[in-house]
């Protein structure tokens, strides 16, 4: 045939997404798409863990959760796999999406410090659970005669089954933890996942943008959810992200709901490409 069909130079990736963690609201998917088995101080604190562990390419004036908590007892600062003498799981590996559940739970385990178990925004999550898990102990409160390192198993435990059960909770939608984990990595890394491996025929990707924040907060309980970077820093993130890589052309996006959008957009489009 004269006119059989010629494929063009280059293979365009028409559709993905540069972004990690940092660019959603993590506890308002979590609440969300669980349909409200996982409550709010559940989801607020694997959301600041989740976060405390993700990547930053180009932000690291953003120290919120770029250093390990430093706790009050030496033994708080001890990876929780090391505290266990369990063998490290590398979590942040390119085949995080044929993850078994188990593996799963054994990656979150390796990016928990015991202090996470016993203090701040993790140990109220663990609490919060325990009244789920364990309806007869109301409070929450634990066995008075534990020791602490008893306490701190006893948590490790709880732990386990906190994720076990999120993990059968959204396993009957998308694997959001497999996806979870592997959104830890930095823009960068994604970015070498993406052009390298997911898509490694293309030669030009289009990356979308996403403002999701304003859906995640019509909620009964009248919950705030926003993602870590504000909207401006995202789209800033994202145009480095392009002056870094010639391949890549961005495209912001438009969320009326969100108040001065428009001229988000318009500035973005001032700019470089994006």
């Amino acid at each position: 045939m004269e006119n059989q069909l010629k494929w063009p130079k280059d293979i365009i990736d028409i559709h993905c997404h540069m972004f990690n963690l940092k660019y959603l609201p993590i506890a308002g998917i979590l609440v969300r798409y669980s349909h409200g088995w996982i409550p709010n101080l559940v989801a607020r604190g694997v959301e600041w863990l989740l976060l405390r562990n993700t990547g930053e390419s180009f932000s690291a004036d953003n120290e919120n959760f770029s250093d390990i908590k430093k706790y009050s007892n030496d033994t708080y600062n001890i990876k929780l796999t090391d505290y266990l003498k369990k063998e490290q799981f590398e979590y942040k590996v390119r085949e995080i999406f044929s993850f078994e559940p188990e593996n799963s739970i054994d990656a979150i385990e390796n990016m928990v410090y015991v202090g996470d178990l016993m203090e701040g925004e993790f140990s109220k999550a663990l609490m919060e659970f325990e009244k789920l898990d364990n309806p007869d102990n109301e409070n929450g409160i634990l066995i008075e005669h534990f020791s602490e390192d008893d306490e701190i198993k006893y948590r490790a435990g709880l732990l386990r089954r906190m994720l076990r059960k999120i993990i059968d909770v959204l396993e009957m939608g998308l694997n959001y933890i497999r996806w979870f984990i592997f959104m830890t990595n930095s823009e960068n890394d994604i970015y070498t996942h993406i052009t390298k491996k997911d898509a490694k025929e293309a030669s030009v990707f289009l990356h979308m943008m996403m403002d999701v924040d304003h859906f995640f907060n019509k909620n009964k309980n009248n919950l705030k959810y926003e993602s870590y970077f504000d909207y401006e820093t995202q789209v800033s993130n994202m145009q480095k992200l392009n002056s870094q890589h010639g391949n890549l052309i961005g495209f912001v996006a438009f969320n009326p709901a969100r108040k001065g959008s428009l001229e988000i957009v318009k500035k973005s489009d001032k700019r470089k490409r994006i």
